[in-house]
């Protein structure tokens, strides 16, 4: 045997998801879980694109019209790799002052007290 299957858990984004999910981070159903893992992969693949932030704050704006967090109705690991993944690019700042994405803003201030509060 190889060693492939054995069942270690290694990498920042193994470990944080079997924490989420132990914690009851990771969603409530397979519904909820399924989209953990699409903002997940979001925060991961896109969010740090600088040239694709602009159109991921517009539609994540309409998204969150009506929703407190990015994944499902309480907040999830997806919420938290989301906030860190904008946090992170240069672009952030300036796009938040145009005031053209009021529902990402107040969702970012909402994740942001949380993560401040532990």
């Amino acid at each position: 045997m190889c060693g492939l299957l054995r069942r270690e858990f290694r990498g920042a984004s193994l470990v944080s998801k079997y924490l989420a999910r132990l914690g009851g981070l990771y969603g409530f159903s397979a519904e909820s879980a399924t989209s953990v893992d699409f903002f997940l992969e979001l925060a991961a693949q896109k969010i740090p694109d600088k040239s694709l932030l602009p159109g991921i704050m517009e539609e994540l704006n309409k998204h969150l019209e009506l929703r407190m967090f990015v994944a499902g109705p309480r907040e999830s690991i997806a919420d938290y790799a989301c906030w860190q993944a904008f946090a992170e690019n240069a672009r952030w700042a300036s796009l938040v002052k145009s005031g053209s994405y009021p529902n990402v803003v107040r969702w970012f201030s909402l994740i942001e007290v949380s993560l401040s509060l532990g």
